[in-house]
């Protein structure tokens, strides 16, 4: 039901707001600086997009999403550019 409600629109460029974010991926400590965190989450950033792009490459990139199920290549990258632009906003 969560799919079929919310998943059209957040890839069309609306995120719900209120959301908890789950469990798994909250973080569990923080960086020491702003820097420092930036600098952590572009490696992982870089990380996720060479594992991604190497199961693009062998047809088997999926992400799973623990409300929303099974998003496709093409699903998972606009999910995921959609929730970059709604915290986008939530910066200064």
């Amino acid at each position: 039901i969560l799919r079929w409600k919310f998943l059209p629109s957040i890839l069309a460029g609306t995120f719900p707001r209120g959301v908890p974010a789950p469990r798994e991926i909250r973080p569990t400590s923080t960086a020491p600086t702003p820097e420092a965190g930036a600098r952590r989450l572009t490696e992982r950033a870089g990380i996720f997009v060479d594992r991604f792009a190497s199961a693009h490459a062998a047809g088997r990139a999926r992400l799973t999403h623990p409300y929303l199920g099974t998003l496709s290549d093409a699903e998972a990258l606009r999910f995921l550019t959609s929730h970059v632009r709604h915290h986008g906003r939530q910066l200064p």
